[in-house]
């Protein structure tokens, strides 16, 4: 169903994406998550371009990605509901990660 994806080197994100996980599965029990799937975190991506670049220095900069299944977004309501569930355990997780409390 949902796929949190992560550079496996940068403990942080890895970190991140875990409290994430665990903070959608508490507002929805029945939703699978995977992570590095349907794509391994390290293949070529747009976070590692951000990351060679200067501006983006290990100690300021993560980013993870995340994928959803397409069945959870047929309908209108469907949407909304799985919408609802990923920002408010993102809030959550932003709450609870050290990484913004910095």
């Amino acid at each position: 169903d949902i796929g949190l994806l992560y550079r496996p080197w940068i403990k942080e994100e890895k970190t991140f994406c875990h409290l994430w996980a665990k903070n959608i599965k508490k507002r929805d029990p029945s939703l699978e998550i995977r992570f590095n799937y349907p794509y391994v975190g390290a293949s070529d991506c747009f976070l590692n371009h951000c990351s060679d670049k200067e501006f983006t220095r290990r100690e300021t900069f993560f980013g993870v990605f995340l994928e959803l299944n397409q069945k959870n977004l047929l309908t209108k309501s469907a949407k909304e509901k799985i919408a609802k569930r990923i920002i408010s355990s993102l809030e959550q997780t932003m709450k609870e990660h050290h990484w913004f409390s910095k």
